[in-house]
């Protein structure tokens, strides 16, 4: 690169835990995959920029040529999208869901099995109609919808629906997802975050878990749909407290510092302060 200095911005950490942060790195994918990285690794950067002191760590640990001195607490350049001034964009009186992904076929068949049938739960729609609120569910594009038509305040969102998700889920009222790195981008909005984590169990078996996303799951924690309807009828009616979820999320992701914007400006001084610009 001819001496230019290359800078990460990542999409996200997360609490699941990658290879290096395994307990036991005698396995041989483990030191194979050490041995390529030592000799050639395209994720080599001179300046990392996440979000708290428990992502940098994090980060530290499974990012294979990252130094713990070039991981800098500046929050995420792409969250400025999020406010305005300071503070959030008013929320709009939509639910967005973004279910991760599952790399196993039967796990992903059953994710399509859970997103048809929301589609079709005609009583879910009819509490969505009652409170004015539209749930959006925005899939892979991998994952496979069967239904040709759905209910008026459920709706499916495509990859060519959205130019831009920070955008959009800095309109939207409340989130729901399961292990993805995005509640901690939502966290920032201090607005509802349901985990619907209908796997939970063998999806933490098969990804290693950092043992702090268990600490995150409270009242909002749902396992089915007729959980899902029934945490967001207790949302609608206000009868349940979800500032401790995202409480929980902000503690681990979002430094206190670091919850009301001005992102790009923070990544541009440290920039500045480091190069001597």
């Amino acid at each position: 690169m001819n001496g230019a200095k290359l800078c990460a911005l990542f999409h996200g950490v997360g609490f699941k835990n990658e290879l290096r942060e395994l307990d036991d790195q005698n396995i041989l994918k483990a030191k194979f995959k050490g041995l390529k990285h030592a000799i050639y690794d395209l994720s080599y950067t001179d300046y990392i920029f996440t979000t708290s002191e428990f992502f940098k760590k994090k980060f530290y640990n499974q990012q294979y040529n990252a130094k713990l001195n070039s991981i800098a607490v500046t929050g995420q350049p792409r969250n400025d999208a999020l406010f305005e001034n300071g503070q959030p964009y008013p929320a709009e009186k939509t639910i967005l869901y973004l279910p991760t992904f599952r790399e196993n076929k039967d796990g992903q068949i059953r994710l399509e099995k859970i997103i048809n049938e929301l589609l079709g739960f005609t009583k879910l729609n009819d509490l969505l109609k009652k409170y004015d609120y539209t749930l959006l569910i925005k899939p892979h594009y991998l994952t496979k919808i069967h239904k040709a038509k759905w209910f008026s305040n459920i709706q499916i969102l495509n990859d060519t629906d959205v130019t831009d998700i920070q955008t959009l889920l800095a309109r939207v009222g409340m989130l729901i997802t399961d292990y993805s790195s995005v509640i901690g981008d939502f966290a920032l909005l201090d607005r509802p975050i349901i985990f619907y984590s209908y796997d939970l169990e063998e999806y933490c078996a098969n990804n290693h878990m950092h043992p702090a996303y268990m600490e995150v799951l409270s009242d909002t924690y749902v396992k089915n749909n007729e959980e899902l309807y029934s945490v967001l009828e207790m949302l609608f009616q206000g009868s349940i407290d979800y500032h401790r979820t995202v409480d929980a999320v902000n503690s681990y992701i979002n430094a206190k510092s670091l919850r009301n914007g001005g992102y790009c400006s923070n990544v541009c001084q440290y920039l500045i302060g480091k190069l001597g610009l």
